[in-house]
């Protein structure tokens, strides 16, 4: 009996602490799979844990080391883990609360049904105390499994001020509850009290179910409200663009009338024999129009066409070398939405290589069947999509970051489209696959 109590007691506090770093790596999930960061958890745990072992060495220990356990928790997962700061200390705060909650209300409900106290109970080296130790672990998993749940399927977006209350109520409710459970093991005769303390306890758990759920309910808010204005932003943006693209279209329009006048003027400089003339006006049309376009016959897609000429324009300006090929008939395409497409991939592509010495795009579009591929290239010195999976601008322009890749994303899926970014040999690629 002895023995199993004392492995039950040691067992306890381990896997109490694996089963939060359990909880800490499921919901916000390792920034990199590596060895070191389980190695780290495994640490983190046995530092915890033994942490644990000073318990009611000193004054209010109780409530200190706990708080230490969880800066140390914190601090693993702001090395290791996803996430903001403040979502980390909630993450970290969570468990800790449900272990007080359960381990409280557990020992003072066994303590009152076998008329006994709860310090007599803890004191003891029954089996009782024992099935209490496995029963609040299994109700920890059983908690921290629904809580993952709930809280995977929305994503946590709320502001910094109402992440600060919603931890400073956390943190005070944990240290009423720690509160709680000394008072009732300081004056474990006082029956009234317990019982007092048991309804506060009760109602503390109400109160805290009560607090994830306004978490949850402003954050749909906050996320709705977030929805709202990146959809106006989306669409000021989209404005934007398609009034660029108008633009290029009408500059295309005027180029092509602009050439038959020219060709006229030559033709009538030829019949008047002024052979000289002739030879100095075409070089200097010729030399205009090689400046001004080098992709506005590149496909039979007026609209994709006018897109080309105005990003060759700005390439040629900052001296980045693109190569455009074009196969297959893109009258075919929507020419709106591929024009979206091609201008902010392009847009991203120009932007990627204003820092590099070698700079170079690679646009490349042909009909595959009953989709256009389209693949959009530019080298790259260290992993975009490591550093930013999400693809978030890094412009001074916070408030449109990532919105070219949003529209990207909402043109494709419109036409019936796929959409996939990936990295080989030190070179960025967007592949875009759009339904005919």
């Amino acid at each position: 009996m002895n023995i199993l109590y004392t492995i039950t007691k040691y067992l306890a506090s381990p896997i109490e602490n694996f089963l939060i770093l359990y909880f800490l790596i499921k919901y916000l999930d390792y920034k990199n799979d590596s060895t070191s960061s389980k190695v780290g958890g495994v640490l983190a745990v046995i530092f915890v844990t033994i942490i644990a072992q000073f318990t009611g060495t000193f004054y209010r220990s109780d409530v200190i080391l706990p708080i230490a356990a969880i800066f140390v928790l914190w601090l693993y997962c702001r090395w290791a883990l996803n996430g903001g700061a403040m979502l980390q200390m909630l993450c970290c705060f969570t468990p800790f609360i449900m272990i007080t909650l359960i381990n409280t209300l557990a020992y003072q409900l066994v303590a009152m049904s076998f008329n006994i106290t709860v310090d007599a109970l803890l004191t003891s080296e029954s089996y009782i105390l024992i099935w209490v130790f496995i029963i609040t672990r299994v109700l920890l998993y059983v908690f921290i499994q629904v809580i993952l749940r709930v809280m995977k399927r929305s994503k946590l977006n709320l502001r910094r001020r109402e992440w600060i209350t919603f931890l400073i109520v956390f943190l005070v409710s944990f240290i009423t509850d720690a509160t709680l459970y000394l008072m009732v093991r300081n004056n474990p005769t006082d029956e009234a009290m317990n019982l007092k303390a048991l309804i506060i306890l009760i109602g503390i758990i109400i109160i805290d179910i009560y607090i994830y759920h306004s978490i949850l309910s402003l954050s749909q808010e906050n996320q709705d409200i977030l929805h709202m204005e990146l959809t106006e932003l989306k669409c000021k943006e989209l404005e934007r663009q398609l009034f660029q693209i108008k633009d290029a279209e009408n500059r295309e329009t005027k180029m092509r009338h602009d050439y038959k006048n020219h060709l006229a003027c030559i033709q009538t400089l030829l019949l008047e024999e002024k052979y000289d003339t002739v030879i100095d006006y075409a070089k200097k049309v010729s030399d205009f129009y090689l400046q001004q376009s080098t992709a506005s016959e590149i496909c039979n897609n007026h609209t994709i066409n006018a897109v080309l000429h105005a990003k060759s324009d700005v390439c040629q300006k900052y001296g980045i070398l693109l190569d455009i090929k074009v196969a297959g008939d893109t009258s075919t395409l929507d020419g709106v939405d591929t024009s979206i497409v091609l201008f902010n991939l392009l847009d991203n592509a120009i932007d990627a290589n204003m820092n590099n010495e070698n700079k170079w795009i690679s646009l490349e579009m042909y009909q595959e069947k009953c989709y256009f591929n389209i693949f959009v290239k530019n080298p790259i010195n260290e992993s975009v999509l490591k550093k930013n999976p999400q693809l978030l601008s890094t412009k001074e322009s916070s408030g449109k970051h990532g919105l070219g890749h949003l529209n990207v994303a909402d043109a494709v899926n419109k036409n019936g489209g796929i959409v996939e970014y990936y990295e080989k040999d030190n070179t960025f690629i967007a592949h875009i696959m759009m339904k005919i």
